[in-house]
Parts: C-alpha cells; structure tokens; sequence
C-alpha cells in the first residue's frame, strides 16, 4: 500500500498562512498591503481557501447545461460545438466588405455581422465625416448584393445587426433571400433589434419608444406564425462599458433592458415562453482577467433567476455575444492592444460565450487593414486550434476564487438591478439621470486612477514608446472613393420611376397599419422594385416621441495622454525631433538610478525625449558648462543628498530662468525647497497628467 508522505505534515490553514504573510510584511499593514478594492466595491482577498468555497457550494449548479447555467450554456460545453468567430468587417463600400468577408470565411470565420451604416438606412442623403465611424453602405438591394456575393447564407452564422434601422434592414434581406431562392428555414440567423443602445448614446430617438416596442412584437409574432426560431432581441450593454460603468452597473442595467422589453411584449400579448427564445446578451470584455470571466457566468445565473420570476415553465440559456474592450484600447503602442485582447478573448472563452468578436487593434487610427482583420481573427482560431481550451467544459469550475467572485458579483448586481426596478425601472432612471450619475463617478474614478498610475496602461502612462509610429493602413479605397459610391449611388436613384415602388410602399404602409402579415410582402417587393431601405423606413407607421436624457458617451482612460501626446507630436512635426527633459543625476549611479528612472518614465509617457547628464559632482560642478537642450531640469538624487544639492543648485537654476522639478518627495522639506526655487515634484503618487501639462505650459527650447 503507498504511503500518505502528507500525514507528517502538520496541517495548513487560513489563519496560519496569515500569520506568515504580516511577518513577510515586516509591520506594514496586512489589508493595506493584500486586500483589493474593485471598482464594484467588492474587496478582493490575497487567497482563498476551502473554506470559502464551502461557504457557497449550496449555490453551485453542478453540471453545465443546466437550470442556471453558470457552468456553460451547452452540456457539453465548447465540446460538441465551439464558439462563433464573429468578426467585424468595418468596409463601407460592399465590394469591399465583399472581397474582406469571402476571405475571413476561408480563414476560419463563421459568423458574419451585417452591420448597415444607419444613415445610409434611414436616410436619402448623408455625408461621411468620419472613416471610424462609418459601417457598411446599404442603400438598397443591389448593395445588400454585391457585399453578399458568392457568400453561401446556409453554412455560415448570419447576425444582423442595426439598432434603429433594424427593421428596414431585415427586409432588405428578405428581400435578397427571395431574389435568390433561399428559405429562412435553412438559415441561423439573429436580428438582435436594439434600439435601446442608440437612445442612451444618442439622448433621444427619432420615433417613440412604443413604435420601436411594436415593430419587435410585430417581427416576433411573424416569426411564430411562420414557425421560424429566430434570436430577434440583443441586450447590449456595450455603452454602459464604454463609458466607465463597473460590473454591477452595467449588467444590472443590461438586466433591468431584459425586463423592460420582456414587460412589452408580455403586455402585446405573448407568452413569457415564446419571449425567452428571442433574447441574446451582448457585453464587452475588459482587461480584468477574473472579473470577465466571473461577470460571464454571473449573467447566466441571474438570467435564470429572471425567468424564475416570470415563472417560466422551460429552461432556456442565454445566447452571450462577447467583445473585446473599446473602453480599454489605445491610440499609441496599438500592438498592446494585441495583448490585451488576447486576454479579454481568454476570459470570454473560460467564461463560456457563444459568439466572441475581436476588435481591430488599430481601429482607433482608421478602417483595418488586411492585416489587422488576420490578426484579430487568428487570435481566436490559435485559442480555439491550439490552445486546448475547448477540452475542458467549466475550466473556471471549482476555482475557490472565481467561484466567490462569481456569486458576490451575482449578489451584488441584483441588488444594483433590484433598486432600477424599484425606481421605474431602466427607461426611468435614465429619464431621472440617476443612472449615468452613478456611471459617471466611476468613469471619473477610472480617469483619475490612470492619471496617477494606481491603474497602468502599458504604452500609455507607463513604458510608452517614444519611437512608436502612428499606423497609416494601405486600404483599397479611401474617403474620396467612399464619397464617389455616395454620389453614384444617389445619382442612379434619381433616374428610376418610382410609380410602381410607391403604389408597394402604399401597400406596405396600410398593410402595416392594420398589423397585417402581408406588410412584410409588400415590403420585400417594394426592395425587388428597387425602394431604398430609406424609403422602407419613412414608410413605417410610427408615433413621435420627446423624450431626452444624458446620454453615455465612450470615455476611454487612455484618452488624457493621447492628448497629452500631441504636444510632442506637433512640435516633433515642426522641428524634426521631441521636446527634450534635461536630467541631472547627482553622486554615484546607486545613488540616483532609481529616481532617474522613474521620472524618465513619467515624462516619456508626455512624449518628452530625455537629455541625462549623470554622475555630477556638487563640490566640481559647473552648471554654465552643462549643455542643456531646454529649461526644464528635473535633479536626481537621493533625499540626503537634496538637502547640500538644493540650496546649492537650485537658485543658481532659477537665475537661469529654468523650471527645475525635483524626483521626490521629502516632506518635512517640501516647503523650505519650493521657497528655494523648485517648481514641481514629481513621485509615485503624483497626478502624471496635471504634472505633465504643467512642464508643458512652461516649456522652452534651449537648441
């Protein structure tokens, strides 16, 4: 019999391993030094034990594929069916678009996004003013056409997906399946109708929240009738993460949209079990690794304990659409970028998602390139051909840590949901304003952290780059062509006669009216005549409403540096090379290596380039003799030393008309220094983006 070698020794625990650690801490502060505050208000521990996973083990679901479906949505997991690519080709013109998808189809993607630029669906004329910001120009079925061409519908995902312009899209596409003799039976598809997303970044909505409540009822409804399974209504809660929300904010928000558009279409008379089968959940995965994957198995949990609720009579799991974080991309170093959704793609895997849509690394400096479209989808076939992460069903399972983190998220966004409902509900509170408030304060705490480095941004507020290159992609068009297609397009239009297509459009709308099936008809042969989407739309009954509420806007923590960085980039511009921080390094290197590297870093994060004189000796120095580049001198040197250096050095500096920053911060010293002539100080727990604008505001160049 093998011998248990363990049994001598003496048995471990919780209090003993604390024990150990505040000795290793030599008195500082254990919850100092080891607890973690999130931005949710949950505090993290260093370690967990058994112990605390028996305090929840009640709670846990088993098994995967069941009831609540914290531990996947399938039973077998990622096993007998992996997640969907689900890639964003970001073309406007539809060859394009065309010639992108065919061959991210080749390369592994199996999902495709129609995403229709909306003002090109709900409009006759537009302009484009911004490539970023552009989607796929659908003006009427032979767009919708050639972006499809050679795209065989019936072995790929197809997610449409087009806010406020979601019905008239659908039809064009009803439209094109018609024309070439393809039964929505034979498709998956999901129309994820989500008007709620536009009115909160918007502020308003160009029609009323009823008209958008009553097209969804009147697509479900035909659906049913047809028999037709369709994912027709998408949470998404992508702009609450945008703009700052923590966890509990914004799936608590994601969760009070569910029910609110549960309520509707309960009220239009269907079944809480026909309305469970339409809803898919959108979120956006951040760069806190443990906390995605938590939140992931959090939204199943709590969507389950909804439909409990409702008393629903079938078990039914959510469909989740994850995607790499907007709200925590860069502008500068963008290769980071690549790790950072690397991470965000793993958290979405371990976390169980269905469809997973990488974000182009570079999307912030203009449309992808054929490159940045590879790489965002590779990144999901390596994870999913190589790195055996669809072997296992729960990999998160029996974590005592995640499993916690898991339950106290669920616990706390119920909450959070739980006081939306008490107050109206989701489209009250953002009426009230109470809701972006709340978001606000921690978008403002997210900005302040990374201007004080608590939250690091590799690239961005530390380690940044000086020789990073703004990414200029080689596309096969540009804006002129972009507005050539817009004109040529609108040019085609004026010369058809549109009799015919308004005698349809008539129909549709009479048809439409009376709450008919045969509006969808009508409509379809009005797009085969060769109606505009944007006339589709505009015949539409819809009702007018005025409400307005701040809307959220994208508030990315990065952006105060991106800013910070123009001042260098434009002088660099002017003058063909950076503004330079002269440095003087006083006493031996182990005397000022430490300071002299931290403030390096400080200002490089500003686009200062630096100027470094070591090695000086207070007794032999000859400040006249030193070439500085500019009249900003930061001293280096150690807190004993400062005190001969300052007197000494520092009102020679200020004759000089210099701006002298010291590395440091010695406070029973800090008066008598600033009385002394220095400027600023700068240390770990200085405010980077105050400190830099102000070496800005003073700077001169001394070449």
């Amino acid at each position: 019999m093998q011998e248990n070698f363990f049994e001598e020794f003496e048995k471990s625990n919780y209090e003993i391993w604390k024990i150990a650690a505040e000795k290793s801490l030599k008195g500082a502060d254990f919850d100092k030094s080891l607890l973690t505050k999130t931005y949710e208000g949950i505090t993290l521990k260093p370690i967990y034990t058994l112990e605390d996973f028996l305090s929840i083990q009640s709670k846990i679901e088993e098994f995967p594929g069941y009831k609540s479906y914290e531990r996947h949505s399938n039973i077998d997991g990622y096993i007998g069916r992996t997640w969907y690519i689900n890639q964003y080709i970001n073309y406007p013109i539809p060859k394009f678009f065309n010639q992108a998808l065919l061959h991210e189809i080749e390369n592994g993607q199996d999902a495709i996004n129609l995403n229709f630029d909306k003002a090109a669906t709900l409009y006759e004329d537009f302009e484009v003013d911004d490539l970023s910001n552009i989607d796929l120009i659908a003006v009427d079925l032979e767009d919708i056409e050639q972006a499809l061409k050679d795209i065989d519908l019936k072995k790929i995902y197809v997610n449409l997906n087009n806010g406020i312009a979601t019905f008239p899209a659908f039809i064009g596409c009803l439209a094109y399946c018609k024309k070439n003799n393809i039964e929505l039976k034979e498709l998956q598809y999901s129309i994820n109708f989500d008007y709620i997303s536009d009115f909160i970044k918007e502020g308003n909505l160009k029609i009323s929240l009823k008209s958008y409540n009553d097209l969804i009822y009147y697509l479900a409804k035909w659906h049913i009738s047809n028999n037709l399974k369709v994912k027709l209504i998408q949470i998404d809660t992508t702009v609450f993460h945008n703009a700052g929300a923590n966890i509990i904010q914004e799936i608590a928000a994601g969760l009070s949209i569910g029910v609110y558009l549960i309520n509707q279409l309960l009220l239009r008379g269907l079944e809480i079990e026909q309305i469970i089968e339409l809803f898919t959940f959108k979120t956006p995965i951040g760069v806190n690794y443990f906390a995605e994957i938590a939140k992931l198995k959090a939204i199943r949990i709590l969507w389950s304990q909804i439909l409990e609720e409702y008393k629903c009579r079938k078990q039914s799991p959510l469909m989740i659409y994850a995607e790499t974080s907007q709200r925590d991309s860069t502008y500068y170093d963008v290769n980071v970028n690549l790790l950072r959704s690397t991470t965000e793609v793993f958290s979405a895997i371990v976390g169980g998602a269905n469809f997973i849509t990488v974000r182009n690394y570079d999307e912030l400096h203009s449309l992808p390139s054929e490159f940045s479209l590879r790489i965002a989808r590779n990144t999901q076939n390596v994870l999913k051909y190589e790195a055996h992460l669809t072997d296992t069903i729960d990999p998160a399972g029996g974590s005592w840590y995640l499993e916690n983190l898991t339950y106290q998220f669920a616990e706390e966004i119920w909450k959070e949901f739980s006081k939306i409902e008490s107050n109206g509900g989701i489209i009250e509170v953002l009426k009230q304003g109470t809701l972006q408030n709340d978001i606000n304060l921690i978008a403002e705490q997210r900005i302040k952290n990374a201007a004080t480095r608590k939250d690091v941004i590799i690239g961005t507020n530390k380690y940044a780059n000086l020789k990073d290159k703004q990414i200029v992609n080689k596309l096969d068009f540009n804006y002129n062509d972009i507005k050539e297609f817009i004109y040529n397009k609108i040019k085609k239009l004026e010369q058809r006669n549109t009799e015919e297509i308004d005698e349809l459009l008539n129909s549709f709308e009479n048809a439409f009216s009376n709450n008919d099936f045969s509006a969808i008809d009508f409509g379809i042969n009005a797009i085969l005549k060769g109606a505009t989407l944007s006339e589709l739309n505009n015949s539409i009954p819809t009702e007018i409403d005025e409400i307005v509420i701040n809307p959220l806007l994208l508030k990315r923590p990065a952006e105060q540096y991106e800013k910070l960085r123009e001042f260098s980039n434009n002088y660099q511009n002017l003058y063909n090379y950076l503004p330079t921080i002269n440095y003087l390094c006083f006493g031996k290197l182990k005397e000022y290596k430490a300071r002299l590297d931290f403030s390096t870093d400080f200002f490089n994060v500003g686009g200062f380039d630096n100027n470094i004189i070591e090695n000086l000796n207070l007794i032999q120095i000859n400040l006249s003799e030193i070439k500085l580049k500019s009249n900003i001198v930061i001293i280096c040197s150690t807190d004993e030393n400062y005190q001969e250096i300052i007197p000494h050095i520092v009102p020679e500096l200020k004759n000089r008309n210099l701006y002298v920053v010291l590395a440091g911060m010695p406070k029973d010293k800090s008066e008598e220094y600033k009385n002394l002539g220095v400027d600023l100080f700068i240390h770990i727990k200085a405010n980077l983006v105050d400190c830099i604008k102000e070496v800005q505001n003073n700077y001169k160049d001394l070449n």
